[in-house]
């Protein structure tokens, strides 16, 4: 017989649940390990994407950025290209020595580019609405202004302007960038048309006249639009990529160009020490001369509608050949070229008509001569007051009647001049230096060169035998710490500084009969006491030269406040 044991409830309980909570527990804890092992890998997969997008912006802000610094300095050295025709200026006269503007006459291979109506990519639009048309029209019964907005694209991948491109290229390797420069032209040749009501106007004609679109949409730019005092601006914008081209970032900043002389001097000579004469010389006066406002004396050395042809700080010796007179005078006595400024090679000052002219052995120092010699002349004595101690505090600060900075007097920024300011000097100065073209060999210039130009060759500077500058397109020439000669068959359209910042004592001279279309002005002496020794030659002070060397001499300067990283608006 078989014995049968009972069997524990509990014992048979534990066997029938062996294992189910562990492997419950165990799916749950690993569920929770894969979820947040997803989660985690989500979230370092989209840190990553973050980080890869937050390194595209900001490898093509850097991008756009280096742009802009590229850009400014392209068209900085273009800025007198920029608007300028090859065969006229804003005035129409000619001015055919410039092939490289940027309005050539033909079109042909012109580097602006009219913004299209139906043109909505940038620099015309935002990508969607065109913003910058070519050709803008007034409200109703206006005459059309003449005006619209053209552009100049240097692009990454050489659309557009692949020279321009090429030459960037081979500076700063692969563009990562756009760039563009926007501005508003006019167009003189833009025609107006006289109207009455019923016409097919693109406006009402309420106000007599009306627009002519047709005309109007496709004519050329002839020059950029200027301000009241001839400066012209524009938007410089430059669009980044990133190193795999998938991110981009816009940058722009708005560009002003100014002019960099601080209006015409007052006389054909004016020098900071003594004038010597020797040879023959011959003066063409300013015919309105303003010599100097102080208000810190309140004073005016001169006045106005009084001839001026020599201003010195010290004694002018004008010798025994010495005549100046008033530019009519001068044209009557040779045969003067029939263009606008009357060019004359065999002009001169007709004996009975001089402001100061030769008497028994000297020249009688007539009006026009305004200098510091003891009151020998017909006008008193200037008060020069210049201190050399580092305590000067700029033109127009103390009493004296004769700028004591002739570079401020000029330029509207102090000059380097350790004895008047101390030590540092003020570094203004260096502005101007940076917007000139630096050059080493004052041979180098001829009929064709415009603009400033700043001399630091190792040795002197010469011009002999050489036309200089053209009256529409003049020379500003600064000469730096060392010697100036103009001798022989010269003529210098233009103006030339000689400065001294190294107390060099270098020395200026005119002989050989140079002509000199503008002013010289000399801040220094030499190691004789003297700021300038003529052997013979003419300075012809001329208005119009000058006025246009104020406008060939622009420098580009960023406007406060014209930075952003959006698009432009009108």
């Amino acid at each position: 017989m078989m014995l049968r044991y009972p069997q524990s409830p509990r014992y048979g309980l534990w066997k029938r649940q062996r294992g189910t909570v562990t492997l419950v527990v165990g799916l749950t804890m690993l569920l929770m390990l894969t979820g947040v092992a997803m989660y985690s890998t989500f979230i370092s997969t989209e840190e990553q994407k973050t980080a890869a997008n937050h390194w595209r912006t900001a490898d093509a802000f850097a991008q756009a950025e280096q742009g802009l610094d590229v850009g400014f300095t392209f068209f900085d050295k273009r800025k007198t290209l920029v608007n300028a025709s090859s065969t006229e200026d804003v005035t129409g006269d000619l001015i055919a020595d410039l092939p490289d503007a940027w309005f050539p006459a033909d079109g042909a291979g012109e580097h602006w580019a009219r913004c299209a109506v139906s043109d909505i990519a940038l620099p015309c639009g935002d990508g969607t609405t065109n913003l910058f048309p070519g050709s803008v029209v007034y409200s109703a019964g206006a005459k059309h202004s003449g005006r619209g907005w053209v552009y100049k694209r240097i692009g990454k991948d050489d659309v557009g302007n692949p020279f321009d491109t090429a030459e960037l290229q081979d500076r700063h390797g692969a563009l990562k960038f756009d760039l563009f420069m926007l501005a508003e032209c006019a167009r003189p040749d833009c025609a107006e048309a006289e109207c009455s009501e019923g016409d097919d106007c693109r406006t009402d004609c309420s106000g007599g006249t009306c627009d002519v679109p047709d005309v109007c949409a496709g004519a050329r730019c002839s020059f950029l639009a200027l301000d009241a005092d001839g400066n012209f601006s524009y938007s410089l914008m430059a669009q980044g990529y990133s190193d795999d081209d998938a991110g981009r970032a816009l940058v722009r900043s708005l560009v002003a160009a100014n002019n960099l002389v601080n209006g015409s001097p007052a006389a054909p000579i004016i020098a900071a020490g003594a004038v010597s004469v020797s040879g023959d010389f011959t003066v063409v006066a300013n015919p309105d001369a303003i010599l100097y406002e102080n208000d810190a004396a309140e004073v005016q050395a001169w006045g106005s509608g009084v001839p001026l042809s020599v201003w010195s700080a010290s004694d002018v010796s004008l010798g025994a050949s010495t005549q100046t007179c008033h530019l009519g005078d001068y044209l009557s006595n040779g045969t003067p070229n029939d263009d606008a400024i009357r060019t004359c090679d065999d002009c001169d000052c007709p004996a009975n008509t001089l402001l100061t002219g030769t008497s028994g052995g000297d020249a009688d120092e007539g009006v026009d001569i305004v200098d510091v010699d003891g009151g020998t002349g017909e006008t008193p004595d200037m008060v020069v007051n210049c201190p050399t101690d580092g305590t000067y505090g700029g033109n127009g600060s103390n009493d004296s009647e004769f700028p004591c900075d002739l570079f401020e007097y000029l330029f509207g920024v102090r000059g380097p001049y350790s004895g008047l300011y101390g030590t540092p000097v003020p570094d203004g100065w260096w502005d101007i230096r940076e917007a000139a073209e630096v050059i080493s060999n004052c041979s180098a210039l001829n009929a064709t060169s415009s603009g400033l130009y700043w001399y630091e060759g190792a040795g002197g500077c010469t011009i002999n035998n050489a036309t200089v500058g053209s009256w529409k397109r003049p020379v500003l020439l600064v000469v730096d710490g060392v010697d100036l000669t103009v001798s022989g068959k010269v003529t210098f359209f233009g103006l030339i500084f000689s400065l001294d910042r190294t107390g060099a004592k270098p020395q200026v001279s005119l002989s050989g009969g140079p002509l000199i279309y503008g002013s010289i002005i000399v801040d220094h002496e030499d190691a004789d006491g003297e700021s300038l020794k003529v052997g013979g030659g003419t300075a012809r002070y001329d208005g119009d030269v000058l006025a246009n060397l104020s406008g060939r001499t622009p420098a580009l300067t960023y406007l406060p406040g014209g930075w952003s990283d959006f698009p432009p608006r009108p």
